[in-house]
């Protein structure tokens, strides 16, 4: 009964000790690109975990201009054949998973994240503001009314060149991992009449914010000079209930130009109306082509090397010999450390995390005779041993310690010196491995 019991308690100690890789197969993108990140638990699904603002480029995230539609990831095991896994993502909230099948022991993976995406809205509204405050929109919109000037009609050539040169500084604007070479198309272009007013709203902007200035004539309200975004802002906070003190004086010089002014009103709604459409034919015009054409060309890669979750404890295989009794037992040992530690012993971290990662108590139970010994004072299989446990690299460790045994001759237990050479059991498949390699 005795001897069930120690058993029992020896195997309920080796099935607990890698408790932790449940736990251990989650793994964020961050941690995974840092030099030194963390290794991949091998003999369990992985799911690597993140989110868009996890990738960057030229050390900028992003996520400010990208809305994430697809992420795939590549990945090679040592000079394996090369398998592809399409992920999860969530878009609104940028997060994704990629789950990878059980890895082997031991083993070189290379991982390769592509993402395929589509410029955010927010992405969108930054780029048209930049685009608005830029200098050569002023001079583009000078060039058109000057080219224009005195013409019955505006023609479609003016609209398309105007429009082509817009889409340019949109270019410019944005990321490099966005830009596309604009080039004048060869066809003959018909603009619809929806094309046409968001066009001729988009050059118009500026002659709007002057009417509403000229209007106004008030200088410390709203000047010509301002920028058509400047002006929808202020309108807008002109507009709201709820405004600070500091332009609570403002707002009412504002209203009361509104009841004094006849055409200030119809500027306003002329403006507010021709701002919308053109901010949203511009958004338009860059949106459709990155949607249609974009996918990141930077390759977000990451090496890691396949190992054991950090332990408490090793479960091990191995022979002991007592000296006294002249024989060889085939054992199974717990080694216990004293808190977690790698599964490879660290180096250089001072005396004390050495032992730390190195020395154990062990504990094992006999699992036979290796020795043939036809005298052997053992009572069959009721042997025990305890011992200190040395690792000496991450698969072997010797011992040194008492074996403790059931007599044949008087049935009393006893107990003599006994040492031990022993071989992590989580390693013989690697080991298997590279003896097949040979």
């Amino acid at each position: 009964m005795r001897k069930k019991l120690m058993n029992m308690i020896l195997v309920f100690v080796a099935c607990g000790i890698y408790t932790n890789v449940s736990f251990g197969n989650v793994v964020r993108y961050e941690e995974l690109i840092k030099p030194g990140g963390p290794g991949l638990a091998y003999g369990e699904t992985i799911r690597i975990i993140g989110n868009v603002s996890d990738f960057k480029i030229k050390g900028e995230s992003i996520d400010k201009w990208v809305t994430l539609n697809q992420i795939t990831t590549k990945y090679k095991i040592d000079t394996g054949k090369e398998k592809e896994v399409l992920g999860k993502v969530d878009s609104e909230t940028g997060d994704w998973e990629i789950v990878l099948e059980p890895l082997p022991l031991s083993s070189l993976i290379s991982l390769t994240f592509k993402i395929d995406g589509r410029l955010s809205d927010a992405g969108a509204q930054l780029l048209v503001l930049n685009v608005l405050i830029d200098k050569k929109f002023d001079e583009m919109v000078a060039k058109f009314f000057n080219e224009t000037k005195g013409k019955p009609a505006i023609l479609d050539e003016p609209l398309i060149a105007f429009l082509q040169e817009v889409k340019q500084i949109a270019e410019n604007k944005k990321p490099v991992y966005f830009q596309q070479k604009i080039t004048p198309s060869a066809k003959t272009v018909i603009l619809s009449a929806e094309e046409k007013t968001s066009i001729r709203s988009i050059v118009n902007m500026k002659e709007k914010v002057r009417d509403i200035a000229d209007e106004v004539n008030d200088s410390n309200i709203i000047q010509s000079t301002m920028a058509p975004h400047e002006v929808f802002e202020f309108l807008k906070l002109m507009d709201s209930e709820e405004v600070p003190i500091s332009v609570q004086e403002i707002q009412s010089k504002y209203k009361n130009y509104l009841k004094q002014k006849t055409n200030l009103s119809k500027y306003v709604d002329t403006f507010v109306k021709n701002y919308l459409i053109a901010t949203s034919a511009i958004i338009a015009q860059v949106s459709q082509e990155i949607t249609a054409e974009f996918s990141m060309s930077s390759e977000m890669i990451a090496s890691s090397t396949t190992q054991d979750i950090q332990k408490y404890a090793g479960v091990d295989v191995g022979a002991v010999y007592a000296p006294r009794l002249n024989e060889f037992r085939k054992f199974f040992i717990v080694s216990i450390y004293y808190g977690a530690v790698d599964d490879k012993p660290l180096e250089g971290k001072g005396v004390w995390e050495y032992c730390r990662n190195r020395f154990s108590f062990s504990i094992g139970w006999d699992a036979g005779d290796l020795s043939n010994n036809t005298k052997s004072d053992i009572d069959g299989t009721s042997a025990y041993v305890a011992e200190i446990g040395y690792r000496l690299n991450k698969y072997f460790r010797i011992g040194a310690g008492r074996i403790f045994y059931r007599s044949k001759a008087d049935g009393d237990i006893k107990r003599d010196t006994a040492y031990s050479l022993s071989v992590d059991l989580m390693g013989f498949k690697a080991l298997q491995g590279l003896v097949a390699k040979q």
